[in-house]
């Protein structure tokens, strides 16, 4: 009798064990599903990215009208308009990108609508992704542009910018490139940031500095907390552009890449 009970009592173990694999058989199955719906979706939303990059990405014609054998390279060189872009979407800013990266988007700005494009789509419909956007505060302008974008799993979007918490990753990719109404600016990277959002934080990095000493401030704050030192700085009168994005890690988490314009001279 009692080797039957014990026969028993493992049975109904072996039932339990079975319900408990078949319980994380369906929670597996499910987050698959989410997971392959998440990179679906964001599959989806990056090919019309691909699409706008194809109208603003223009390879450069040579005098005689052809393209060259040189516009099939990744080394090519191009010229970006924006003309098309404008016309499809009045509230576009412009478009940034970083050589050799998967960063290469329009940028929007609504001042009277800050967060318009945080899960919107360029043409309006609803998009995890969103659209890079600019601070509604800026204006083509402003001493420092501080650009936001989603740092998305599939590696779209403002994903790039954790690269840059690597030094050999900065040397590799040391400008950004931002296109607006007025033509292209590159801009060479000076601070790398990765920190909490705060009151402090916020004031700090977040900063459009209005004076010369607020810039000075403002450069101080990011290149001392810069993760590695770029040994680049900036004077005032010279533009900065600031690239903002979560970090995926923490609650609150921010990456944030600071450059300063080249000059022009």
């Amino acid at each position: 009798m009692a080797g039957k009970r014990r026969r028993r009592r493992r049975a109904r173990l072996r039932w339990y064990e079975i319900l408990a694999i078949a319980a994380f058989g369906c929670v597996f199955i499910i987050s698959a599903a989410m997971l392959a719906n998440y990179f679906l979706t964001a599959s989806r939303e990056q090919s019309e990215f691909d699409d706008l990059a194809d109208l603003v990405h223009k390879p450069l014609v040579s005098q005689s009208g052809a393209s060259g054998d040189a516009a099939d390279s990744d080394d090519a060189e191009e010229e970006l308009s924006l003309d098309q872009l404008f016309e499809l979407n009045p509230d576009t800013f412009g478009w940034v990108s970083i050589r050799n990266t998967r960063l290469d988007y329009p940028v929007m700005h609504t001042p009277d609508d800050p967060e318009k494009y945080l899960r919107k789509s360029f043409y309006g419909a609803y998009a995890d992704s969103g659209v890079p956007f600019l601070e509604a505060q800026c204006s083509a302008d402003s001493a420092n542009l501080i650009i936001y974008g989603h740092n998305m799993k599939s590696g779209s979007m403002f994903h790039a910018l954790e690269g840059y918490l690597d030094a050999a990753y900065f040397a590799a990719h040391p400008t950004i490139s931002l296109t607006t109404a007025k033509g292209e600016t590159l801009y060479d990277v000076m601070a790398v940031l990765h920190f909490q959002v705060t009151s402090d934080t916020l004031a700090a990095y977040y900063a459009i500095p209005a004076t010369a000493e607020q810039f000075e401030t403002y450069v101080g704050n990011v290149r001392a907390a810069s993760v590695y030192d770029t040994h680049i700085n900036a004077e005032w009168g010279t533009q900065l552009l600031t690239l903002s994005t979560c970090d995926n890690v923490t609650d609150d988490g921010r990456i944030v890449v600071v450059a300063r314009a080249q000059s022009t001279q």
